[in-house]
């Protein structure tokens, strides 16, 4: 009777070992590990415990470094996301753009008042600055300096007579005026790689003038923008002649009405504009503060759209690549 009492209490404590070992693969570290999506598991805790048990040195430091990895790559993802407004992620995953925008900013150079309202645009931005102003010089600094694109406003002479300023092509001039215009505007402006008319209707409805013009362009290859300033540019047929990239203003100017609801219109119907024909080029100017304001304001619905915007430069260059 003693031996089989003996028995029974042996095969209950054999059965309790049993059953605290077996309970104990699942009695795991509880220390909580953030995830990238902010959910909490404890799936490396468990892991650890496991090894732990298995005796395993080598698997344990395994198991602990890449948890540990974990948590530091979760946490750095985490805090990244919290700092990166939801508008900037959102572009950054923008891979089959509705169209694509191109902003451009004329006038730059006459000072440096509205810099840094433009400079807080969260988007890329193409800055247009005039030669020979007090203030070109300093402008393009601020711009470089800012990782801004930049290019030059080439003063060229409008229907009308209204002066374009300092550096301007004109009509009379022979073809040596012209280049030396050119080359001091250059030297103005060093590194200068694009450049758009500032006023010009009477140069660029002039097929002589646009033929030299763009010929000491292609020369020194120099991408040209027509600001399309009026409805009789020959830009277009001269630059099919030489064999160059044509790409021209092709929604209004952005802020022809100065205030800034007429502004957001006008942006909006650039974004018509690109849905349509896969990109927009607007224009708008340095002096306009509503203007900054507006593009600061509809950047999120831009994004939520599905619209890219783009520095002026990659147009010339997927526009050369088709």
């Amino acid at each position: 009777m003693k031996n089989n009492n003996r028995f029974l209490y042996y095969a209950i404590f054999s059965i309790v070992v049993f059953m605290l070992l077996t309970a104990s693969l699942f009695i795991v570290d509880r220390k909580p590990i953030e995830m990238a999506n902010g959910s909490v598991s404890d799936r490396a805790g468990y892991k650890r415990a496991r090894a732990k048990l298995s005796g395993d040195s080598a698997k344990v430091k395994r198991v602990e470094k890449i948890s540990g990895k974990s948590v530091k790559n979760a946490r750095a993802k985490k805090k990244i996301e919290k700092k990166t407004p939801d508008s900037a992620k959102k572009l950054a995953r923008i891979s089959k753009p509705r169209g694509r925008l191109y902003f451009v900013i004329d006038d730059v150079g006459n000072s440096t008042t509205n810099m840094d309202l433009f400079l807080k645009i969260k988007f890329p931005v193409t800055y247009s600055i005039l030669p020979q102003l007090p203030f070109t010089k300093e402008c393009a600094r601020i711009l470089r300096a800012n990782n801004k694109e930049i290019m030059m406003h080439f003063p060229m002479e409008a229907i009308g007579g209204k002066d374009p300023g300092p550096g301007a092509i004109y009509l009379e001039m022979s073809e040596a005026e012209v280049r030396e215009t050119i080359e001091e505007n250059l030297r103005d402006l060093p590194l200068i790689r694009m450049v758009n008319n500032h006023q010009g209707s009477l140069i660029t409805a002039d097929r002589e003038k646009m033929t030299l013009i763009l010929g000491i362009f292609k020369e020194k290859n120099i991408k040209f923008l027509d600001s399309l300033t009026t409805g009789k540019s020959v830009v277009g047929e001269v630059s099919k002649d030489l064999g160059l990239t044509y790409i021209k203003r092709n929604s209004i100017f952005l802020d022809n009405e100065k205030n800034k609801e007429s502004m957001l219109k006008a942006i909006e119907s650039g974004f018509e504009v690109a849905a349509k024909n896969g990109y927009a080029v607007m224009i708008g100017h340095i002096w306009s503060s509503e203007l900054a304001e507006a593009l600061n304001d509809i950047y999120p619905e831009m994004i939520e759209y599905g619209y890219l915007p783009e520095n002026l430069s990659e147009l010339f260059k997927n526009e050369k690549e088709r």
